[in-house]
């Protein structure tokens, strides 16, 4: 290629659990044959491209567009779907049952970034054999609208802050399950109805885990948000009661919430 490029491939997978997995062999056999196959770059670029489908198949539950470039000393991974929605990362602790796949990425890739696209979005990693190569911070893109006039300010009071991040990770721990039970039972459809309106509760987790950190049981919170989060936040609560209703029946591995984060999450 003209670029300097080694090799650039692309797959589409389906949004189904096995395209995790279809994705690490993909991204493995493209390293396979070239010189960076010995290096720890394949390795890490196999194990972060799992994470990233993962949360593609759970959060998007559309079809998957792969693209791999490998140049001489790195290597770039695309993985692009359908859904508009950017992923936030989850500041969870070390017992969370979820929210740990964008801070792999955080952690061993050389750079990484999310783009919006017209009809979906990409997120995308670098993995550098370089060792003068240093991390480089994510800047999250800005939400389309982000404090335009149809945006409305909402003040949460006396946010009970160990409490909240509590009922956060275990919502999403549940919703997750849910949606894997969905696509045993009955695949892709299924898991579109079981799918809530995607709430994007970054800005929350990251405030309250700072709160923790300074020591803060309570805290004030502003928040912007756009007309959308309504329908959002009650079609997520409608489908957190539901995730627990079958916690409690014995069909999901997650323990059904105590009554307190089920309080908290109102």
């Amino acid at each position: 290629m003209n670029d300097g490029a080694v090799m650039e491939r692309h797959d589409r997978l389906p949004p189904e659990p096995s395209s995790a997995s279809a994705a690490r062999r993909f991204v493995a056999d493209a390293i396979e044959r070239t010189p960076l196959a010995c290096s720890s770059v394949g390795d890490t670029a196999v194990l972060l491209v799992s994470e990233v489908v993962t949360n593609a198949v759970l959060h998007a539950g559309t079809s998957i567009r792969v693209t791999v470039r490998i140049e001489r000393s790195s290597v770039r991974v695309e993985v692009r779907d359908g859904s508009v929605a950017l992923p936030s990362r989850r500041h969870y602790d070390e017992g969370a049952a979820t929210g740990r796949g964008l801070e792999l990425v955080e952690l061993l890739a050389t750079s990484w970034g999310t783009e919006q696209e017209r009809n979906g979005k990409v997120v995308w990693f670098e993995v550098s054999a370089d060792p003068s190569a240093e991390p480089t911070d994510h800047e999250p893109a800005e939400p389309v609208g982000t404090g335009g006039p149809m945006w409305t300010c909402v003040r949460l009071l006396r946010l009970p802050t160990a409490l909240l991040l509590a009922a956060l990770e275990h919502g999403d721990a549940a919703l997750r399950e849910v949606a894997l039970v969905a696509f045993s039972n009955g695949g892709e459809k299924a898991v579109r109805a079981s799918m809530p309106v995607r709430l994007d509760l970054g800005a929350i987790t990251k405030a309250v885990t700072d709160a923790l950190d300074r020591g803060l049981l309570e805290i004030d919170l502003d928040l912007d948000f756009p007309p959308s989060a309504e329908r959002a936040a009650i079609e997520r609560l409608a489908a957190v009661d539901d995730a627990e209703q079958m916690a409690k029946e014995g069909n999901l591995l997650i323990l059904p919430a105590v009554p307190e984060l089920g309080a908290c999450r109102r």
